[in-house]
């Protein structure tokens, strides 16, 4: 079993909800990738809702989205013809989620086969222009082997898996995760975590920006995608759309834990990124409503993908048995034989097993809501206490 060495932590309720809590470590600003056109667009629809102690911040994304719009025509005019040529084969796998739920262990262990790609962090962040400067870049500006998020402490670097959907959003689409931008403003865009209720054409715009960066990330590195961003989690019927013989691993966790741990690393991460000082719905209501959502949403589309494309896993059980419960997502979504990615995953294993995972005690208010809410899934699944495994 993976060692879970426990580090417990007591947090009152402002700073469960990202008022108090200590400072985050500095970080440069995700939007810092943006593409110009889309930054306009985010400032106008957020009606240019800057604080003044933000607009130095706000004048670097500027700056740097004009750069980032003129490499991507760069970028475009090199690559554009090899990389629509580019077929995304075979069809890709999805790690679908909550936040906090295990999706980032769950990524990273998949992304090790070697036939396997995935968009890495400096894809992501900087998707406009990725393919010309990422080479260069890493390794004028490489990021330290012993470096942690600052968020939830796990490893970081260039050349890590990470979440596409912040390419989309750095490519100028609307994207929920401007809730970390502004989050006085809960509402802004959030008609796209599904992209059900959004016009067509809209969707369209949103299909072709996805699916050129797939090509792009396939382009750079051939292989089977592997993709993780919780927002797919809401959006199967147009994953499959897009890829009707897709792969989903639905991995799940005990919402006891879930929601305290997304609390806490959400809103560190909002105070590295928010670019004005409003104040925002507590975090708690957010989590609770949306991890509820979440569920109901997986629940009225997993009908639509075929058994032998769609696997459930729990969180405890991959972090007790990894290598079994990675042999059986293999096996039930036929992904090939496991041996060719063993190796790597029995490295990465034992070099996380000394990963430190802190356990924190939420306000009793905040869980008997978890329980109220989540008790259909909690039954479904199992969990009737926290396990204790933040």
């Amino acid at each position: 079993m993976l060692g879970m060495e426990r580090n417990h932590t007591a947090w009152s309720e402002t700073q469960w909800a990202g008022g108090a809590a200590p400072a985050a470590r500095r970080v440069p600003h995700s939007l810092l990738g943006a593409d110009f056109l889309g930054w306009l667009r985010l400032l106008f629809d957020a009606r240019f809702s800057v604080s003044w102690c933000c607009w130095p911040t706000a004048a670097s994304i500027t700056a740097a989205s004009l750069g980032n719009t003129l490499l991507r025509c760069v970028q475009a005019a090199v690559y554009a013809g090899r990389v629509t040529r580019t077929e995304l084969a075979p069809p890709p796998v999805f790690v679908l989620g909550h936040w906090r739920s295990g999706t980032t262990f769950l990524h990273e262990l998949l992304c090790l086969d070697p036939r396997h790609t995935y968009p890495t962090t400096y894809a992501c962040f900087n998707p406009n222009h990725f393919l010309l400067t990422e080479r260069l870049f890493t390794r004028l500006f490489p990021i330290p082997s012993d470096r942690r998020r600052p968020m939830d402490g796990m490893p970081a670097g260039w050349q890590r898996p990470q979440e596409d959907e912040f390419a989309i959003r750095n490519l100028g689409r609307p994207s929920p995760y401007v809730r970390s931008v502004f989050p006085g403003l809960p509402h802004l865009y959030r008609e796209y975590l599904d992209l059900a209720h959004i016009p067509q054409r809209a969707l369209r715009r949103w299909k072709r920006t996805f699916l050129t960066f797939l090509k792009q990330v396939t382009f750079r590195r051939p292989g089977r995608l592997v993709l993780k961003s919780p927002p797919h989690t809401f959006r199967i019927p147009v994953l499959l759309e897009l890829f009707p013989d897709a792969r989903f691993v639905y991995i799940v966790r005990n919402p006891l834990d879930v929601v305290p741990s997304a609390v806490k690393t959400v809103g560190r991460f909002d105070r590295s990124q928010r670019l004005h000082t409003k104040d925002w719905p507590p975090l708690w209501d957010y989590f609770i409503g949306l991890q509820a959502r979440m569920h109901e949403r997986v629940e009225q589309t997993r009908q639509q993908v075929a058994a032998n494309r769609f696997h459930e896993a729990r969180f405890e059980d991959l972090i007790a048995e990894p290598e079994a419960q990675l042999r059986r997502i293999y096996e039930v979504l036929q992904l090939g034989p496991f041996e060719p990615a063993q190796p790597a995953v029995r490295k990465y294993v034992a070099a996380t097993q000394r990963h430190e995972h802190a356990v924190h005690e939420p306000p009793a208010a905040a869980r008997e809501e978890i329980r109220r809410r989540l008790a259909g899934f909690m039954a479904r699944h199992g969990y009737a206490e926290a396990t204790a495994t933040g």
